[in-house]
């Protein structure tokens, strides 16, 4: 054999060798991994279950009102009620409803803020009960819809009363 020969020969050995030994090293040590891992911590099945169990963060629906002015029978004098109000919805299909029904979710809301009695929509528990009756009355159907709103929220953004 020539030294050309050799020379070849020890290389391709020394490639076998190393590859040989990248593999054994690579093995041992995801082994060794797998020994002290948590159970299921590297499962791709398991990660891809709990993926799809849980829902995806969703953002937050905003759907914002004109505001609202509204004169207010305080007894001896009448008062003005100024409020903008902002619905947080569950779907887009709620906003939607809440859209294309524009002029009776305006209806609704102004024959309900004329009816409140000024002294106890100042106060914190008149708001808050304003706006579950508020609540209530935006979630009912609208004809001819199918389907109600999902509203999760009434939020104030504006609320003077004068």
């Amino acid at each position: 054999m020539s030294q050309k020969q050799l020379s070849t020969s020890a290389r391709i050995i020394r490639f076998v060798l190393a590859a040989l030994f990248l593999t054994v090293a690579s093995v041992g040590t995801t082994l060794l991994i797998m020994r002290y891992a948590k159970p299921g911590q590297f499962s791709i099945a398991e990660r891809l279950t709990d993926a799809a169990a849980q829902p995806a963060a969703q953002q937050p629906i905003f759907a914002g009102l004109e505001p609202f002015t509204v004169t207010l029978n305080g007894g001896y004098r009448n008062r003005v009620l100024y409020v903008a109000i902002t619905l947080r919805l569950d779907d887009q299909m709620s906003a939607d409803i809440i859209q294309n029904h524009a002029p009776a979710v305006r209806d609704r809301v102004l024959r309900l803020l004329a009816e409140q009695d000024p002294e106890h929509i100042q106060t914190g528990d008149g708001k808050s009960a304003l706006a579950a009756e508020l609540g209530r009355a935006l979630s009912a159907a609208y004809l001819p819809a199918s389907r109600s709103p999902k509203i999760r929220d009434v939020l104030f953004t504006a609320f003077v009363v004068q």
